[in-house]
């Protein structure tokens, strides 16, 4: 109950914030607040175990750092994408006070949160806008990409494994490992993009644990693929990503 009254205290001031947002004032301060309520209700959520609200709101937090630095415009698209994410934040309190569990779906949110930070998604036949094409061919770069090229190969061969049929535990607990060890260096390096990317590809593999056997291993392979796609399309003048 204190958690549920807390998250919607949180979304209440989130209301406002956003229809501020939406009439076209926007400034430092205001992304901050919004920022700070979706940081306390992630918390909680992560606290208590309600996976659904964690992952929303932690997206969520990407694409604020992306505004609040510059990297991305607050548009109309972004804030009708705020706004629908509160609204269903709201259905998951609702569904938590009422059964102890969470049931709507976030996964349209999360694709649509991905479109605004890395551009359209791959299914949709269209390549993401690259966001690091002007990078500096800098030492630091250069180790950057070479460490790239090899986590992610690590990576496209663990999930290939899954196609021979090796879906275990070890092999789950191995990508989930590798996608970890990609976005501690994305962080590292400031790549918040990136970053989202491989937020998208942890909820697979989430996914993937409940799901069932070959269709579940199948559609984990594809977003290993569209996600490698995606990367490679961040940094357009990396040839040896590229290759």
């Amino acid at each position: 109950k204190d958690y549920a009254d807390e998250t919607r205290e949180h979304l209440e001031e989130l209301e406002g914030c956003l229809l501020r947002l939406a009439s076209g004032f926007s400034d430092g301060e205001l992304l901050n607040t919004i920022f700070r309520s979706l940081h306390t209700i992630k918390g909680a959520s992560e606290y208590l175990g309600f996976s659904r609200m964690a992952e929303l709101t932690h997206r969520l937090e990407n694409l604020l750092t992306l505004f609040r630095e510059g990297q991305l415009s607050v548009d109309k698209v972004a804030v009708d994408l705020l706004i629908d994410s509160r609204d269903r934040m709201g259905d998951l309190i609702v569904q938590i006070e009422s059964t102890g569990r969470e049931s709507a779906e976030i996964e349209d949110l999360l694709g649509r949160i991905s479109g605004v930070t890395t551009g359209p998604a791959a299914d949709e036949g269209s390549v993401p806008s690259s966001v690091y094409a002007g990078e500096a061919d800098t030492e630091l770069f250069d180790i950057f990409i070479e460490q790239l090229v090899s986590d992610l190969t690590e990576l496209v061969n663990t999930a290939g494994r899954l196609g021979q049929g090796e879906a275990g535990v070890e092999t789950v607990a191995a990508l989930g490992t590798q996608v970890d060890r990609l976005a501690s260096t994305a962080h590292y390096m400031g790549y918040d993009a990136l970053t989202a990317v491989y937020d998208t590809l942890r909820g697979a593999i989430t996914r993937f644990a409940g799901a069932d056997g070959v269709d579940g291993a199948a559609s984990l392979m594809a977003s290993v693929a569209a996600s490698v796609d995606r990367i490679k399309a961040l940094f357009p003048a990396a040839a040896p990503l590229a290759a």
